[in-house]
Formats: structure tokens, C-alpha cells, sequence
């Protein structure tokens, strides 16, 4: 046993490509973060913790993590509680994964957000950010002239 020393006659444990007698293998082992049981044989790790996989559960529905997983505050979630947890776009109903707008109230994806602008009454071109209005004509400060 490479913690003890005592002679290994017949079954043994490896951990790290080194031989260990139970005792020493059990004192050594990772422990499950939920169970606090031996993890021994396929295991799931997640940051520094180790897990069963019957024990890595999603926190709103409690199904086994078998695939992608998610994280909030220290829980685990499944991929469809995480999508079925995203704001969504009132236009289209695509999930907002990235930056959206918010407008009026509603959440919009970029594509819908800059299909909903204004075109500059002078140049023609998609007035975002700072503009100018007067009666329903929208311009960009730098296209708006008295003249």
C-alpha cells in the first residue's frame, strides 16, 4: 500500500495509478458533496466537488444531470429549467441569452430591437442611441439642420 506499506496479496484499490489497501484507499477517497458517501467508479465533479451521479440533481425538477448543467448560487440546474428560467423576447419568443433591450416594457433580441428604430429623416440611416424628433420626423443630432 503506497499510504501504509503493508503487502497487498491479492485485491487492492488505485488511486492515481498507486496501489492502496481498503482502509487507506477509503481515508483518501473523494467523498460525494450531497451523500457524503465513497465516490467509487463513475462520478461527476464540479469545481472542487464530487458527486454520484444519482446524487447530481437539477433544483427545480430533481431529475439526474446527465448532460448539460447550469449553476445558480451553488445549485444545480437542468438545461430546460435553465432555458424555461430565461426572460423572452416579446416579439419573436426566442429565449434572451445575451444583451436585450427593454422598451416600453417589453423585452426585445437585438434583431427585433433594431428592426423597431426609426430611419433618420435626412440620411436615411437607422437612428439609435441620441436623436432628435420634431412632429414624427426623427434625425441624428448631426443631420438635424435649422437651414
Amino acid at each position: 500500500c503506497t499510504e501504509c506499506g503493508i503487502v497487498l496479496v491479492a485485491r487492492f484499490n488505485a488511486k492515481d495509478g498507486q496501489p492502496f489497501c481498503d482502509k487507506c484507499y477509503e481515508d483518501t477517497a473523494e467523498r460525494c458533496h450531497v451523500c457524503e458517501g465513497l465516490v467509487v467508479g463513475d462520478s461527476l465533479k464540479s469545481g472542487d466537488k464530487y458527486f454520484h451521479t444519482y446524487c447530481m440533481k437539477c433544483s427545480v425538477c430533481d431529475a439526474e444531470l446527465t448532460g448539460t448543467y447550469f449553476t445558480s448560487g451553488n445549485k444545480f440546474i437542468c438545461e430546460k429549467d435553465y432555458k424555461d428560467s430565461l426572460e423572452k423576447c416579446d416579439v419573436c419568443g426566442d429565449h434572451l441569452t445575451g444583451n436585450f433591450y427593454k422598451v416600453e416594457g417589453a423585452n426585445l433580441c437585438e434583431k427585433d430591437y433594431k428592426n423597431q428604430l426609426s430611419s433618420c429623416s435626412y440620411c436615411n440611416k437607422t437612428v439609435e442611441g441620441k436623436l432628435l424628433k420634431l412632429s414624427e420626423r426623427v434625425f441624428h443630432p448631426d443631420c438635424f439642420n435649422c437651414a
